[in-house]
């Protein structure tokens, strides 16, 4: 069995049997027109990646080295800030292009030519100093005067966007049952009760609803078009993923992508349990 994380045009490899696309999924790619886009190195980001917007989970799906390696063959690496909004990319590959042209393999000159005198001439931190040209929007990073990569997401222009993301994705266990994303209060009660008694939330953790999903066809975790959510949990500070879940509101299904308690538990599909309430809807679906 098989999934497709469908993010931008590009689909990464789970485990269940069908394609996961976000819930506003982009257009697919049939012109030379939308080709030429997908392959576009613009001021705030490349392609369908759009700095302080897309997320990790929305672009990796979980950050494994599988995932990082799949973009990497394609000449794309990414960095995210705490580990939810994209904040740079770096490119690497011919493929991609600023509007005017530029690409990797060009000569600093033609650079220079282009976008005028860079602010600054290299890249320097306490380990290594590298030749590099510094625009506001790009950096072009040289080897014997010719590019050998585009990094985008440099700028504190482009980084404010990144942080006000970031300051809006709130502890979800300090919002009222109405501002979780179920579209009613009972199933937002049942996906917090299904977090509480399976997984357990830590009163030094904080849970976040990090993205919303479609299935595009029918398979073993649900039916075409079901609504899928994704939660982590985190330490305060960040820096500890304790799980990372999917639940489909619509079929009632939950899958658990890791589990620091159990991180070599298998993958597997489970019931979204019932509310305790007898008041509790049958379906959610029943509430629409």
């Amino acid at each position: 069995m098989k999934m497709l994380f469908a993010v931008g045009g590009i689909a990464l490899l789970t485990n269940f049997g069908c394609l996961l696309a976000t819930a506003t999924p982009p257009e697919p790619v049939t012109t030379e027109m939308d080709s030429a886009r997908q392959l576009t190195i613009a001021a705030n980001g490349v392609g369908d990646f759009v700095i302080g917007t897309s997320t990790l989970a929305e672009i990796l799906g979980h950050d494994t080295p599988a995932a990082r390696q799949l973009f990497a063959e394609l000449g794309l690496s990414f960095q995210f800030d705490r580990g939810v909004t994209l904040t740079g990319v770096t490119v690497g590959s011919a493929d991609y292009r600023l509007a005017n042209g530029l690409a990797v393999g060009a000569s600093a000159d033609a650079v220079r030519k282009s976008l005028g005198e860079p602010k600054q001439t290299k890249i320097k931190t306490p380990k290594f100093s590298l030749d590099a040209m510094v625009y506001d929007d790009f950096t072009f990073v040289l080897a014997d005067d010719v590019v050998s990569a585009i990094f985008v997401g440099g700028s504190e222009r482009q980084q404010r966007p990144a942080r006000a993301a970031i300051e809006l994705q709130d502890n979800l266990l300090r919002k009222p049952l109405s501002d979780w994303p179920g579209e009613t209060r009972n199933v937002n009660k049942q996906i917090q009760q299904f977090l509480l008694v399976k997984l357990g939330i830590s009163s030094t953790g904080k849970v976040l609803h990090v993205a919303t999903y479609r299935l595009t066809e029918t398979c073993d975790f649900g039916q075409q078009g079901d609504q899928v959510f994704h939660f982590v949990q985190k330490d305060l500070s960040d820096s500890r993923l304790f799980w990372s879940c999917l639940v489909n509101v619509d079929s009632e299904l939950t899958t658990v992508l890791y589990d620091l308690s159990d991180a070599k538990r298998e993958l597997r599909i489970d019931s979204l349990p019932p509310l305790k309430a007898s008041t509790a809807p049958a379906n959610p679906r029943s509430q629409r």
